[in-house]
């Protein structure tokens, strides 16, 4: 492996040297040029012809870094121990294989660049993926991957674009039968007794750049830009629902209130999740649907109250652990997306399918390489919502006096 890294260097430091060479004949292409208007029988036919045999070794040079790169992946990448794949591509050899048999017939439909000799769609995907694993920039990538910067810009592009149309209305989704809704109310019921949990719903801070539009509506709490992904999980740590792109300096229920989630159980479209609802953080409002912790605003908490808000924070931990696994195995949603703002959104939609994907596949990602995110000052003193609904607090004191009754009958 350090070998071809070596080799690489070598090339890259041959082609700096012959661009400098690359330029100085420009110079002096001109100013013969210049020559010439005073002397007419100044012949530059052989500056001419050398000009041209260093553009010769240019292209040749990069034809040899391509195939360096070339061999990088095709021999070095395919060929790695399974448990080295999945480190540098964040999912296991199968799961690769099993997207590249579902996707590369839709990039190859929706291409509208001529296939590049030499390079295969598996090369174009394990470039998208190491991006996402790593974010390095595109030189970097290119280097690796025997890939110019444009290319690897269009073929994230296009792998983006491919994964959310195929993927997003299939691999993120609200249960639609009694069946798979009870499997996931059971799942948490299992996890700490708490009943009817159909989801956990929180937002998370993706970095970005300072976009040019706006900034300071994307500058939020923690101290830097990002935009905001809104995210609903099931027990098992799987997205059933994102809403992504609001500035970073949204507040959570804003964002809920303008998103599809909350027309769909406003407007009573999900007629089969009756009686059974999301848990949320202190952020958010207090629905029939939508049930968050007691509020201590002066008065203090009842020994039911705290208890009830102990095994709901227990329980909506999953929303918090899906963050975790989605950031510690893609990780360019930890640092400042250093892209375009168009794209940044495609980005993380993607991020959320492929998370989906492996942890369907029982892809799963090491304990020891998941995100642990450290609470700051702001973290904890993030604004509370006061605003409650009649239903909300029926449906919260029942579920509360359950739990109470439920932890007096096993101390029995």
């Amino acid at each position: 492996m350090n070998d071809i890294n070596e080799i690489q260097t070598i090339i890259i430091l041959i082609i700096i040297i012959i661009l400098i060479k690359h330029i100085e004949l420009e110079e002096l292409l001109i100013a013969s040029y210049s020559i010439e208007q005073e002397e007419e029988d100044f012949n530059i036919l052989p500056l001419i012809l050398l000009y041209s045999q260093h553009n010769k070794e240019i292209n040749e040079l990069r034809k040899l870094n391509r195939l360096i790169s070339n061999y990088w992946f095709n021999e070095v990448c395919l060929n790695m121990q399974d448990f080295e794949f999945k480190r540098h591509f964040r999912l296991t050899r199968s799961t690769f294989e099993w997207l590249c048999c579902e996707i590369i017939p839709l990039l190859r439909r929706n291409s509208n660049e001529p296939s590049i000799i030499g390079l295969a769609w598996e090369q174009k995907i394990a470039a998208s993926l190491w991006f996402l694993a790593t974010e390095k920039c595109f030189r970097s990538i290119g280097e690796k991957f025997g890939m110019g910067e444009s290319t690897i810009s269009y073929a994230l592009r296009q792998f983006f674009d491919v994964i959310i149309s195929k993927f997003l209305s299939e691999k993120i989704i609200f249960p639609t039968t009694e069946l798979e809704v009870n499997r996931i109310t059971n799942g948490f019921k299992i996890t700490r007794n708490f009943p009817n949990v159909i989801g956990a719903i929180d937002g998370s801070h993706i970095p970005i750049k300072a976009p040019h539009l706006f900034p300071v509506d994307y500058f939020n709490r923690k101290g830097f830009y990002s935009i905001v992904l809104q995210a609903v999980v099931d027990h098992k740590k799987k997205f059933l629902d994102i809403c992504v792109g609001w500035p970073g300096s949204t507040h959570d229920s804003r964002i809920l209130i303008n998103s599809n989630l909350y027309n769909k159980f406003n407007n009573q479209v999900t007629t089969h999740l009756n009686n059974k609802y999301i848990l949320g953080d202190e952020g958010y409002l207090n629905l029939s649907w939508l049930i968050v912790p007691y509020k201590d605003i002066g008065r203090g908490l009842t020994q039911e109250q705290t208890y009830f808000n102990r095994k709901h924070s227990q329980t909506r931990i999953k929303v918090e652990q899906a963050f975790s696994l989605l950031k510690g195995r893609w990780q360019c949603l930890l640092n400042k997306l250093e892209v375009s703002f168009e794209i940044v959104s495609h980005i993380i939609t993607t991020c959320c399918i492929l998370h989906n994907i492996c942890e369907e596949r029982c892809d799963f990602l090491p304990p020891d390489e998941r995100y642990h995110e450290v609470e700051t000052e702001t973290d904890v003193n993030r604004e509370l919502n006061t605003t409650e609904t009649p239903e909300g607090n029926v449906i919260r004191n029942s579920i509360c006096n359950f739990l109470w009754n439920q932890r007096n009958t096993r101390k029995r």
